[in-house]
């Protein structure tokens, strides 16, 4: 081998030494830049039954997540999905831990019905279960109340109520009366939100 020859491969070697030394550099150097934890959540609406995944964002994976929730009952939370159980409105806090950094964010959940609903408060001589009225002695008070979807109540709502078989059904106030000797039915009608509500009635 020649004198030019051999020079020309060892400046090859060194060539390539240089540049493997320059890419592990590269690779494996630390730069000293500092990359915060941050989070970021999105408002939910769902149905009752119904999941939402992929709710919040995080810049690092490996951090572990708490949540707090302002009512009990309305949804189920986890890292991987919220679930809807229950009408109404709830406010999630969730907080992100790692390595001594903390990330906050809330999230607004609303969880609906695909329909009204109502509420029978019973508060003389009748009771109220299997969407039957049990009515005592012939006569009975009780209140009706109405709830949207997110389960909030429509107050000042106008509508016509009637009841069958010669029953007589008045309103005093926020309550109702009923005076009947015979079962029969209750007919609520709520023409402003197209709702209507037919409740059993039973002498016991």
């Amino acid at each position: 081998m020649t004198k030019r020859a051999s020079s020309l491969l060892i400046s090859l070697f060194m060539l390539a030494l240089s540049i493997g030394l320059l890419l592990l550099y590269f690779l494996f150097k630390d730069d000293g830049v500092f990359t915060p934890l941050t989070m970021n959540g999105n408002n939910i609406s769902l149905k009752v039954g119904q999941s939402i995944y992929n709710y919040y964002t995080i810049s690092n994976e490996n951090a572990e997540i708490s949540f707090e929730v302002s009512k009990d009952n309305i949804i189920e939370i986890d890292e991987e999905k919220i679930t809807g159980i229950n009408a109404g409105e709830v406010t999630v806090t969730l907080t992100a831990t790692l390595e001594g950094q903390l990330a906050k964010t809330q999230i607004d959940v609303a969880v609906y019905n695909d329909d009204y609903s109502f509420v029978l408060s019973p508060v003389e001589n009748c009771d109220f279960f299997d969407d039957t009225l049990y009515v005592k002695d012939n006569y009975c008070t009780f209140q009706i109340d109405v709830y949207d979807q997110i389960n909030q109540k429509i107050d000042n709502l106008k509508y016509d109520f009637s009841a069958t078989d010669n029953a007589v059904l008045v309103k005093n106030m926020y309550l109702f009366q009923l005076q009947t000797r015979n079962d029969c039915y209750l007919i609520f009608s709520f023409k402003e939100i197209d709702f209507d509500i037919i409740i059993k009635v039973k002498l016991v």
